[in-house]
């Protein structure tokens, strides 16, 4: 039997609601949209969470009828609301061809903000690492040429920068082979150890920064043997509670250096033509675009994807609850960590943000992305995606229309 997805929608803007107000799912099998009858679905399964803590779940008898699933939600406080709903046979075991809907409501989503204090002497710990990253020559930046058949029209080069006592900056550098002056991006790549990807993007000078400095062409073994279980000296880096109780001594402490240090490198390229520069990530990669956005400007637009890290905090401690706010992937909340808070970063970003988020991301919670987006203090616009999770979306673009500063209207 082919792949089967669910079609799911609130009863209004699903970014719309208010404190306390009553929230309608309808969800059901589909083709397209339209109502998928299937004899082998006996039950629909059904949980919704909630900002908070509260939990329900149940299932609801199909026995092979098609008609939609009905869920009615609260919260009456400013935060999310998740469902999921998997379709089960009769012994309530979920049919593996069924991809199962997640979607979400957001309440008051105007009002999220940090659930936890920014930490103290935040502005003077990062003119610490901008200073140690202005400080850095990068003249001495060594380009290798690299040939790619797919991009006949690019110059391509592995870049590595040295940074005395600290892992060097690498990554890939590209611009077209035709022209003098390029706008330019810099890209970041998501939680992982793999080859750096190489991006050749028209009218374009563009550095993809790998996150760890370390060679970015390798055969896939060698980032493998780096993230072995339990041995690999980068395998779930960025999760030490120690090392993060510290903002000094974070992984992301070095990250961001060399991030700052390969920026400084493309402002100063005589190819870039000083005018327009994208910094341009998802997940992990967002943290990064953002933190450079908050400390360098020179980036004109910050483009951004399902951004990590945003509220790191904000699973401890909640208004109006002691339960905290659906906790997403990432690691635990220490003083250190609150450094590269995306959110946190977020107030100082002073370019043009756009943010693409998914309403279902329990990797990047959209309480977290909502917060970030609430705390930029610039032009800025959002769009999520309903029954869209950190590495799904629906074969049917259930968008929210891209809002823009201070203007919630989001359709699921």
């Amino acid at each position: 039997m082919e792949q089967i997805h669910f079609y799911g929608t609130t009863d209004k803007d699903a970014l719309s609601y208010k404190s306390n107000e009553l929230i309608t799912f309808t969800v059901y099998p589909a083709i397209g949209t339209e109502i998928y009858t299937c004899k082998d679905i006996a039950y629909y399964k059904w949980e919704i969470q909630y900002d908070g803590g509260k939990y329900e779940s149940g299932y609801t008898l199909v026995n092979g009828e098609a008609f939609p699933l009905i869920l009615n939600a609260r919260l009456e406080f400013p935060g999310f609301i998740r469902v999921i709903v998997e379709a089960c046979d009769k012994f309530k075991v979920p049919l593996p061809n069924f991809v199962r809907f997640e979607g979400g409501a957001g309440v008051d989503v105007e009002k999220i903000n940090l659930d936890t204090e920014p930490p103290d002497k935040f502005e003077e710990f990062w003119k610490k690492i901008k200073s140690n990253a202005e400080n850095t020559d990068v003249t001495n930046a060594i380009l290798t040429k690299t040939e790619n058949n797919d991009y006949p029209d690019f110059e391509i080069f592995k870049f590595k920068i040295d940074i005395p006592g600290e892992t060097p900056a690498q990554g890939i550098l590209t611009y077209p082979k035709n022209g003098d002056l390029f706008d330019a991006e810099i890209r970041f790549m998501g939680y992982g150890v793999v080859a750096t990807p190489i991006n050749c993007i028209e009218n374009k000078i563009t550095m993809t920064v790998n996150a760890h400095g370390i060679e970015p062409l390798e055969e896939k073994e060698y980032y493998d043997n780096l993230y072995r279980e339990p041995d690999g000296e980068l395998f779930y880096y960025g999760f030490d509670n120690i090392e993060n109780s510290n903002p000094e001594t974070s992984y992301f402490n070095g990250m961001m250096l060399r991030n700052l240090i390969a920026l400084k490198y493309l402002k100063n390229h005589p190819k870039y033509n000083k005018k327009s520069l994208t910094a341009h990530g998802g997940s992990q990669g967002a943290l990064q675009a953002t933190t450079m956005a908050a400390h360098d400007e020179a980036i004109t637009l910050l483009d951004i994807q399902i951004p990590w890290f945003c509220n790191i905090g904000g699973y401890k401690n909640q208004w109006k609850s002691d339960k905290g706010r659906i906790r997403g992937w990432s690691p635990d909340y220490t003083y250190g960590i609150t450094f590269y808070d995306t959110a946190i970063q977020a107030k100082y970003v002073k370019c043009p943000v756009k943010i693409e988020a998914r309403l279902v991301d329990y990797v990047c919670p959209p309480s977290g992305i909502m917060t970030l987006y609430n705390n930029l203090n610039t032009e800025k616009e959002i769009c999520f995606y309903q029954n869209g999770t950190h590495s799904y979306k629906s074969p049917i673009d259930i968008i929210s229309e891209l809002f823009r500063t201070g203007i919630i209207n989001a359709k699921g």
